[in-house]
């Protein structure tokens, strides 16, 4: 939902209507990124405005000697997935996977399955966190 847009434009396709029952859930804002594989020490890195990826991997230790350094995926909060060379600067909650040079391999051939996967591992964690928040 885009509240601004449906502000802005009242009866547009943004402007959603609630009804009775219905219940908006707004996510506590991360304050991290998480570095993990082939990294020294997988970890969630305080978010720093305007670096990129390789502050946050320098963050968690550096490479480890399998890294396939040239496969690096984000995952952005949303869930889209993008290789880190197509990344200028990391946002807020994004993940930064690092896969080692046999699961690069694999990844390559499986690429379009593995965003499947990234976008329901995503969208479980927010219902689960919304459970969790409804049920406090």
């Amino acid at each position: 939902m885009d509240l601004v847009a449906a502000l802005r434009k009242p009866g547009s396709e943004a402007d959603v209507e609630v009804v009775d029952g219905d219940i908006i859930y707004i996510p506590e804002k991360p304050t991290t990124v998480a570095v993990t594989g082939a990294v020294v020490v997988p970890s969630a890195v305080l978010y720093t405005p305007n670096k990129g990826v390789s502050y946050y991997i320098e963050y968690a230790g550096g490479f480890t000697s399998d890294a396939a350094r040239d496969r690096i995926l984000v995952i952005r909060a949303t869930g889209e997935v993008l290789p880190a060379q197509k990344v200028r600067t990391v946002g807020l909650g994004d993940i930064i996977f690092v896969p080692t040079k046999v699961v690069a391999e694999r990844l390559r051939d499986r690429q379009a399955e593995i965003d499947a996967a990234i976008r329901s591992i995503t969208t479980g964690a927010i219902v689960f966190r919304l459970i969790e928040t409804l049920t406090k």
